[in-house]
């Protein structure tokens, strides 16, 4: 993994827009979806993978993040999806593995 020396000065802040939809019956019957605008801020920085900094970033009225000091600490840390264990459900290995055999 690369070192963390100096991330502040090689990192970025980028933010992602996500859209919650809900499913709703309009007074005539008909059906309506509204959706509402979600933003996530994630801190980018060279060399390490990007981590979510939607709830401990402080956004301004302009829209300049500022992101605490001491955030560093708090943050989760990440690593590339090549090094992420997946793990699965046996049961549904097994449905999947006897479904082929029939096949």
């Amino acid at each position: 993994m690369a070192e963390r020396s100096e991330p502040e000065t090689k990192c970025y802040v980028s933010e992602i827009m996500q859209y919650s939809c809900d499913l709703a019956m309009s007074q005539g019957g008909k059906p309506l979806i509204r959706c509402f605008p979600i933003s996530r801020l994630f801190r980018i920085c060279q060399g390490i993978p990007a981590v979510e900094i939607t709830r401990v970033a402080d956004v301004d009225d302009k829209g300049m993040v500022r992101i605490p000091q001491d955030v560093s600490a708090a943050l989760p840390t990440g690593k590339p999806w090549r090094e992420v264990t997946r793990y699965v459900d046996p049961s549904v290995l097994d449905s999947k593995l006897e479904s082929n055999s029939r096949a």
